[in-house]
């Protein structure tokens, strides 16, 4: 069982939220639905460490996608759903992936489908991922459908590797540079103030800041140690809330060169995830919906769901983009001409594949970039260090007098 939080709508109009604990979404939909209540948004709670398909409670990435392409290539060969899945659990590497197959195998054989047994694993198997499949399942092309689904997932994979990999070298350096600095706080320090306040010598305004901040240090170290756990943490939480996320989603976006990174990354999932949810027959309502969830951005994911309110009301998709002041020309312009031939799908793939590039390009320039800064930084803490201590030993009168 699952813990699901949901929106829903009464009959009054009045909107509502709670949590459901069931197997699957369409088992909270069907509650709602028993309740006369109209579903507004509801989606999986997730404890503090599953925060993806990587977390503790979900199937690791490349994993997934050798279930699915494995599954993809054996349908295709002409082998009925469960006997792929035999296969699969035996050359299968991983304890939880056999498991899972098991799971599948055993529904299946007890009359669900593919695409229900798959919604009963919500922590690995996404709602588009399961939409997908039942699209595929009655539209009679799985096998094309698992491998639309393992090139998309591979792609999203890419696309976070290349985020992840741009802000992970600032990030360990800062670390290991802000403890080699605490170290010589809590360590080195209070070894030259013993010898200052032996000698009487009058201390520059640098030593004094050092010196009262080797003393903080030493003074509350237990208290540094617990904020830094603790600090964070909090911090996470908060993050997790949606106030959290708007306002962590709108400080990035006015950064001068994370912001456009953001947002060009953001735009490459939701073009991604949408090309990828038209061309597995979703419709445009629902694959909306679901894009918007996948940008991973608030004000991504709040003008998608506006576009898609325009859409329900009969409007096109580019005509509602263009409303959008965050959405950029080039996405409503790309969605009309794909609109317009027919292969909206198809272009949004291509907007995709533009943005990811984009996204590269930046994460690479950032990379040139943080290095020689983050060693500048690094250097003048440490000489703010080195100064502050060796000033006054040149005031000592043994060393002045040797001068």
């Amino acid at each position: 069982m699952y813990t699901f939080l949901f929106k829903a709508k009464k009959s009054s109009g009045l909107v509502i939220s709670g949590q459901i604990k069931a197997k699957t979404r369409n088992e909270v939909l069907y509650i709602l639905a028993s309740k006369k209540l109209e579903p507004v948004h509801v989606e999986m709670k997730k404890s503090l460490f599953q925060l993806g398909s990587g977390g503790l409670s979900g199937l690791h990435t490349k994993h997934l996608v050798f279930f699915t392409r494995q599954l993809a290539f054996l349908i295709n060969a002409g082998i009925p759903v469960v006997q792929s899945l035999q296969i699969i659990r035996q050359i299968a590497t991983s304890v939880q992936l056999k498991e899972i197959t098991t799971d599948l195998m055993n529904d299946i054989e007890k009359g669900s489908s593919f695409a229900a047994a798959l919604a009963a694993h919500p922590s690995v198997f996404s709602n588009m991922y399961v939409n997908i499949i039942e699209s595929g399942e009655i539209g009679g092309s799985l096998d094309v459908m698992l491998n639309r689904l393992a090139d998309y997932i591979e792609e999203s994979e890419k696309l976070k590797g290349r985020v992840k990999k741009a802000m992970m070298y600032p990030t360990f350096v800062m670390t290991i540079g802000i403890i080699i600095v605490i170290l010589i706080m809590v360590m080195v320090v209070p070894k030259f103030t013993s010898i200052f306040d032996s000698s009487n010598v009058k201390l520059p305004l640098m030593t004094q800041i050092l010196i009262s901040t080797s003393d903080f240090f030493r003074n509350n170290f237990l208290m540094i140690v617990l904020g830094a756990f603790f600090i964070p943490f909090c911090f996470i939480m908060y993050l997790r809330s949606s106030a959290g996320r708007q306002l962590k989603d709108q400080l990035l976006m006015l950064l001068p060169v994370i912001g456009p990174l953001i947002l060009k990354n953001s735009l490459a999932r939701f073009t991604r995830t949408l090309s990828c949810l038209l061309s597995g027959g979703i419709n445009v309502a629902d694959a909306l919906n679901t894009s918007a969830l996948t940008s991973n951005n608030f004000f991504i994911e709040k003008s998608i769901k506006n576009v898609k309110t325009q859409v329900v009301k009969g409007k096109s998709i580019a005509q509602s983009l263009k409303k959008e002041k965050i959405i950029p020309g080039l996405v409503s312009n790309m969605v009309a001409i794909g609109e317009e031939t027919g292969n909206t799908d198809a272009t949004l793939e291509k907007v995709a594949e533009f943005y990811e590039e984009q996204v590269k390009s930046t994460t690479n320039a950032i990379s040139d970039l943080i290095q020689p800064f983050m060693i500048a930084v690094l250097g003048c803490m440490v000489g703010f260090i080195v100064i502050s201590l060796y000033l006054p030993i040149f005031k000592m009168p043994g060393i002045a007098g040797g001068l």
